[in-house]
């Protein structure tokens, strides 16, 4: 009988988990439908169609707010080889939603390596129905690093140390180049990979997990032969470093204005409550004149608030409870959750203090998995007290929230086409026939309202561009000119300086040579004039013996016109020399 009730239970978990996971995928596809595009998500879609359709794969990322391009080819390849396969805007969207629901199978296997099962089940559906994991389902570089934290979270959970547990030599290589290769595949996709780093050394130095330094090498090696074609590239355009965008930041911002701080901080403790995003908040729609359509979005937003704040609190205390247990707790899954919520919180306060930005949720979205620990390891000590009733209720809740968010939020709309958008995005770059589209339905898109928008706004930031390096040109043009102010007062002794006055912007040493050829030059092109009208003379002489008095007035006349062009010429170039205090005019003097 003990027997029965045991195996019901195995199936009765397994069936939730599975159901979870379903109705997970079910919210991303929703959610992709109807993403918004844009800046991030046209830089991924641009790189996988260079793929596609010239071959090239890009071996740098997205730009990032300051640090420039993110390194490595993976996000090109992402995109671009799925596109590649089969050149539909569908293909990367269908290789996303299979990577996540991979992170999600990883994730849920390292819970059950340390937690009970009925703790693996809440886990796994506070994990697969959170706001802030499925609001993440958008094709930007931060949606693919739940693959990454979760491979990191799984093997730093096999690395971990403790008494009565040994671990295989074998065990200890494979999984420290696990770890080291999570760390990397992160590094490809985002900057915030530096927070995973940070972790699992600060673990090492705690000595809560084993590393095999052959492991580690190996790992690094592979993830440095990947970055050859970038390093390539940064050798060729050193720019794919730094941002366009000028910024007043610095390394350490963040620990002398505090404020980063505490953000990081408060996002650990959101990112395991309901307290979202403002973004994945419903957004104010026409409501003017309806009642009842006011007073159901302002009662929806009160009860977003007043459970985010409730759960928020409960957050903050389970992450207490975790940190005030004894480190010799008797059960070993929540005594490496302690570990791992010191070695995360200590992370976040280096990460955030260096950073020169202020943290929004996807810079932080890589420990998202790890943020849900202290709860789990709080059902695990309290022996699992948490009835499904009230799961069930919570759960209800997250639904409600993710189909309001995926249907009118600051990234979503329901009345918007990814699959319109993308091909939109194809047609400002290529032709239809090479985006794989129909005359009929390429035509559509190119008079809709929307490609006009997109395509004006293509023009405007090229045209941007095109103004700040045009600023630059004349900055660096400016700069040279001050420096030429510096060595004014060098050459205002010299004849040349004499002549254009104090304001000369050109050393005495060069001035002097510039005169002493002036005056060569001069003399030359005086002798070479006479010469010349000596000649003219004579030849206008001999001419005027065989024409007729029609080609002479001719002559003369042309004398003439030729005589009021030197006139011209002659005021031009005295104007240019008369302005004393330009650089240019001294240029053309010279």
């Amino acid at each position: 009988m003990r027997s029965s009730n045991q195996s019901l239970s195995n199936a009765k978990a397994f069936l939730l988990i599975v159901f979870a996971i379903v109705v997970s995928l079910c919210l991303s596809m929703y959610y992709q439908y109807n993403q918004i595009i844009g800046g991030d998500q046209e830089q991924m879609i641009v790189k996988g169609l260079k793929a596609a359709i010239e071959g090239v794969y890009l071996p740098y990322g997205n730009a990032s707010s300051v640090l420039g391009n993110v390194p490595g080819s993976l996000l090109s390849y992402l995109v671009g080889y799925p596109l590649s396969l089969y050149n539909n805007p569908l293909s990367p969207i269908v290789l996303l939603l299979l990577i996540r629901f991979l992170g999600v199978l990883i994730f849920i296997n390292a819970l059950s390596l340390i937690f009970s099962k009925k703790t693996v089940v809440i886990g796994t559906i506070l994990y697969t129905l959170s706001p802030w994991f499925l609001y993440d389902n958008i094709i930007y570089n931060p949606a693919y690093l739940s693959f990454g934290s979760a491979l990191f979270l799984n093997a730093l959970i096999r690395l971990r140390t403790t008494n009565k547990r040994r671990i295989s030599s074998f065990s200890v290589w494979f999984y420290s180049l696990i770890l080291t290769l999570s760390i990397g595949i992160c590094f490809q996709l985002h900057f915030s990979f530096f927070l995973l780093f940070l972790i699992a050394l600060i673990l090492f130095l705690r000595k809560n997990i084993k590393i095999s330094f052959i492991g580690v090498g190996i790992g690094a090696a592979i993830i440095i032969a990947s970055l050859i074609p970038y390093i390539y590239a940064i050798m060729a355009d050193p720019s794919l470093l730094l941002n366009e965008k000028e910024s007043d930041r610095y390394i350490g911002y963040g620990f002398i204005h505090v404020y980063p701080l505490l953000k990081s901080i408060l996002y650990w403790l959101k990112f395991s409550s309901l307290l979202i995003s403002n973004k994945a908040i419903l957004t104010p729609f026409d409501i003017d004149g309806s009642i009842s359509l006011n007073i159901i979005y302002y009662l929806y937003l009160s009860l977003v608030y007043v459970i985010g704040a409730i759960t928020l609190i409960l957050s903050a205390y389970f992450t207490y409870s975790i940190l005030s247990i004894s480190r010799f707790h008797q059960n070993q899954g929540v005594n490496f959750t302690r570990s791992l919520t010191i070695a995360s919180l200590l992370g976040l306060l280096i990460v955030s203090s260096l950073s020169p930005i202020t943290f929004s949720y996807w810079h932080l979205i890589i420990i998202f998995p790890l943020s849900l620990m202290p709860f789990l390891a709080f059902i695990e000590r309290k022996n699992n007290r948490i009835k499904f009733s009230l799961l069930i209720f919570v759960s209800v809740i997250m639904l409600i929230m993710n189909l309001i968010s995926a249907s009118s939020s600051e990234k979503f709309s329901i009345s918007t086409n990814y699959v319109d958008q993308a091909n939109r995005v194809c047609l400002l770059h290529y032709d239809y026939t090479k985006c794989n589209l129909k005359y009929e339905y390429a035509q559509q898109l190119l008079t809709s309202r929307e490609f006009i928008d997109a395509q004006n706004s293509k023009l405007e930031q090229d045209s941007k561009k095109a103004l700040q390096q045009q600023n630059s040109v004349v900055n660096e043009e400016k700069s040279s000119e001050e420096q030429d102010a510096n060595n004014k007062d060098e050459g205002v002794n010299s004849p040349i300086a004499k002549i254009l006055g104090e304001g000369s912007l050109l050393p005495k040493e060069y001035l002097d040579e510039i005169f002493a050829k002036d005056e060569k030059q001069e003399s030359s092109s005086k002798k070479e004039d006479k010469d010349s009208i000596n000649d003219k003379e004579a030849t206008q002489d001999k001419e005027s013996n065989t024409v007729d008095s029609k080609a002479h007035d001719n002559l003369l006349l042309n004398e003439q016109n030729t005589v009021k062009k030197t006139e011209q010429e002659d005021k031009k170039e005295v104007h240019v020399i008369s302005d004393d205090n330009s650089a240019e005019g001294q240029i053309i003097l010279r």
